[in-house]
């Protein structure tokens, strides 16, 4: 009768001590959601994407949410995808201050090298890894910058042999240029006349083609705001803190796009009246 005395209110202590350790770390959680918020708003005026850690925020508050109104009920509430997700969102805060400092350092190594070597190669790894760093696939920049490093390595090492080679191709293009000045003058000069020719409606073109793009972008844009407006007034799926986040990031991005188009189109009105321009400053 003792031992099973015993044995229950062992279970009864484990039981009362475990709902308090939980209710004690659910009570922790607006502290550390509020760091994470911090640390958001410190990532965006650094420039960095803040598209997927926002989200991740996102998440984490309605777990959060729906934890409390399960204690509010009296009921147990799970809070270890809660606390999972925001070491997960911490430790992805951390790694992404880590690349962007190991990016800094590839970056260094390929200028050191590049009076030595064609860093070429290496440098689009780097700009891969870049884009990847921007889009926020932290999961890819290590490979890209582990790839970058590899290919500078196997360019210094072929750096003795290239220069060999390069002699006597040197050599062979010398003799080349020697015994064929003239036609190779000729297949340079008719490009180049077609461009001087053509070169303002080749800038139209590549003007206009980048207006489109830009205008593109913008509806894009439009189109993301709507969907969080909609998620925010009309669903309630989006919290007021991740609509204000997205509203203000694509606000400024579309202006800086249209500051942008609106150089463009003046560049663009120059190329099409450029006799109409000179008159104005003329007149001025």
């Amino acid at each position: 009768m003792k031992t099973k005395n015993f044995w229950i209110g062992l279970i009864l202590i484990l039981i009362i001590s475990n709902t308090w350790a939980i209710s004690q770390k659910l009570e922790s959680a607006p502290e550390s959601i509020e760091s994470l918020r911090a640390d958001l708003g410190k990532m965006e005026r650094l420039g960095f994407g803040v598209t997927r850690i926002t989200d991740e925020l996102f998440i984490i508050n309605q777990i959060y949410e729906n934890n409390y109104n399960q204690e509010m009920k009296n009921l147990t509430a799970d809070n270890k995808v809660l606390f999972d997700k925001i070491d997960d969102l911490k430790t992805l805060i951390s790694s992404a201050y880590s690349l962007k400092d190991e990016l800094i350092a590839l970056d260094t190594s390929i200028i050191a090298l590049d009076e030595e070597i064609d860093t070429n190669q290496a440098r689009e790894l780097y700009n891969d890894a870049e884009k990847e760093f921007l889009d926020e696939r932290y999961e890819f920049v290590t490979i890209k910058i582990d790839l970058a490093y590899e290919k500078l390595s196997e360019l210094q090492s072929d750096s003795a042999k290239t220069n060999a080679a390069y002699e006597a191709t040197r050599k062979n293009i010398m003799g080349f240029l020697n015994d064929n000045w003239i036609l190779i003058s000729i297949l340079i000069l008719i490009p180049l006349s077609l461009y001087i020719i053509f070169r303002r409606k080749i800038n139209r073109y590549l003007l206009q083609r980048k207006i489109t793009e830009n205008e593109n972008e913008i509806h894009v844009l439009k189109n993301e705001i709507k969907k969080s407006q909609e998620k925010y007034f009309i669903q309630g799926k989006e919290s007021e803190d991740s609509y204000q986040i997205k509203a203000d990031l694509y606000g400024r991005k579309i202006r800086e796009i249209n500051k942008d188009n609106a150089l463009l189109l003046e560049k663009l009105e120059r190329n099409l009246h450029p006799k109409k321009i000179k008159k104005t400053f003329v007149k001025k």
